[in-house]
């Protein structure tokens, strides 16, 4: 995975990765955008598929690997992780087509 975000296609600007959390699960969004105010040069929103865990029973449920709440707790992390990599291939992708 290349994390580094290529210049924007249209003006040759930086780009930033923006992250924006939102709702009481915080469910982070990342999109990528140019960072010159009169460029309009973005890719779509991606989400995250998150399921809110319950809270856990006790302190070796928060901390065992193998607990239901734990492996939840790491899918979510997996599932940003995903959609934070799209963001920035989608960006990167539409540099190297010159689209």
């Amino acid at each position: 995975m290349e994390n580094e975000l290529k210049p924007c296609p249209f003006c040759g600007g930086y780009a930033e990765l923006i992250t924006e959390v939102t709702g009481k699960t915080y469910m982070p969004k990342f999109q990528v955008k140019c960072k010159r105010i009169d460029c309009m040069a973005s890719t779509r929103v991606y989400e995250t598929h998150f399921r809110e865990p319950r809270r856990p029973k006790d302190e070796n449920e928060l901390l065992n690997h193998e607990s239901k709440y734990y492996q939840r707790i790491e899918r979510n992390r997996e599932s940003a992780e995903r959609a934070k990599e799209k963001a920035i291939t989608a960006w990167n992708r539409r540099c190297n087509d010159g689209t």
